[in-house]
């Protein structure tokens, strides 16, 4: 689904992915990104700036289909459904859940799939800069939560 893709192949929050424009996405290029910006009906959390978040191929590949004939100002996710008296303009809380249940994965959330993407990074060496920048995080932040996965540091064993 669009939903899990964001969050395992892009670690967005649950409202990103709620207020995604098809604008931010960009298929374009050597590996293409999503740009996560601040729209009016939308800001990002704690006031971070905006980010580039860069596109596996394989996530790139599903949204060349699902984004195709798309306005770029269309929300990418349900663009029919108007924000309301609700937090979330749209809340797939429901629907995903079935879907989960399904696959027998009830307890994957949305900010399960956003530390999955990051832990998955760490664990593969990718620099926790790069992870935080990603995330919209601080650095402190993520080093608290995801520096313990990264690999054995060898550097000390070159320079000896």
């Amino acid at each position: 689904s669009q939903i899990s893709r964001c969050g395992f192949h892009a670690g967005m929050r649950k409202n990103e992915i709620i207020e995604a424009r098809v604008r931010w996405f960009n298929l374009d290029g050597e590996t293409g990104s999503i740009h996560i910006e601040n729209t009016e009906s939308f800001r990002i959390k704690g006031d971070a700036k905006p980010r580039f978040i860069p596109l596996s191929e394989r996530f790139r590949e599903f949204l060349r289909g699902y984004l195709a004939g798309k306005p770029a100002d269309a929300w990418a996710l349900k663009p029919e459904t108007q924000h309301g008296k609700g937090i979330y303009r749209y809340d797939f809380h429901a629907p995903y859940n079935y879907y989960l249940c399904e696959k027998k994965m009830r307890w994957v959330t949305a900010h399960v799939m956003r530390h999955t993407f990051a832990s998955l990074l760490a664990q593969k060496g990718v620099s926790i800069y790069k992870v935080a920048g990603w995330l919209g995080d601080g650095v402190q932040t993520t080093v608290d939560h995801y520096a313990h996965l990264a690999p054995q540091d060898r550097d000390l064993e070159k320079a000896m």
